[in-house]
C-alpha cells in the first residue's frame, strides 16, 4: 500500500514536469509568433522592425528573448528614421507583471534621419542600457524607465 502511494506521487511529479516542459516551449513559441505579428501590424503604420532571428532561453522559469542583429525604420511624410543595433538586445517579458518588458540593449545604436533636404547620422553607445517598458492593451508603449551609463553620443551632419 505504501509503495502504491509513492508510485502515485512520483507519477504525478513526472506528469507535472512533462506539462511544465511542454508548456514552457509552447509559451516560447507563442512569444515568437506574437512578436512577428506585432512587427507585421506596425508595418502598416510606417514602422518596420526586422531581425535575423529570435532566440528564447531561460528554461524553466524565464523567457529571455534575444534579437539577433535587430534593425528598423519609422517613416512619416516628413522624414525617415533608420535604426540598427550592433549588439543583440535581450528582452524579458512578464518581469514586472503583464504588460511589462525588461530591456537590456547595451552596445552601439546607429541612427540615420533622412529628410527631403539631407540626412543626419548619430550614434549612441553605452556599456549599460537597462530599463522597463510598460504597454497598454493595444501594445503601445505607455511608459519607460531605465539606466544608460556611460552614454557616448556621436553626431554627423551630411
Amino acid at each position: 500500500m505504501i509503495q502504491r502511494k509513492y508510485l502515485i506521487f512520483l507519477g504525478s511529479v513526472a506528469a507535472l514536469s512533462i506539462l511544465w516542459f511542454a508548456g514552457w516551449f509552447w509559451i516560447a513559441s507563442a512569444i515568437q509568433t506574437e512578436i512577428a505579428n506585432l512587427a507585421e501590424q506596425r508595418r502598416g503604420e510606417g514602422v518596420t522592425l526586422e531581425w535575423d532571428r529570435i532566440d528564447i532561453s531561460g528554461f524553466p522559469i524565464r523567457f529571455s528573448t534575444r534579437f539577433v542583429r535587430p534593425r528598423g525604420s519609422w517613416t512619416t511624410p516628413e522624414r525617415t528614421l533608420i535604426w540598427n543595433l550592433e549588439d543583440d538586445p535581450v528582452v524579458r517579458p512578464f518581469t514586472n507583471g503583464p504588460g511589462f518588458l525588461m530591456v537590456d540593449a547595451k552596445g552601439t545604436h546607429r541612427f540615420r534621419i533622412v529628410e527631403p533636404d539631407g540626412s543626419f547620422n548619430f550614434i549612441l553607445r553605452s556599456e549599460r542600457f537597462d530599463g522597463d517598458i510598460a504597454f497598454d492593451d493595444e501594445n503601445r508603449a505607455r511608459a519607460a524607465r531605465g539606466v544608460i551609463e556611460p552614454l557616448f553620443v556621436n553626431l554627423e551632419d551630411q
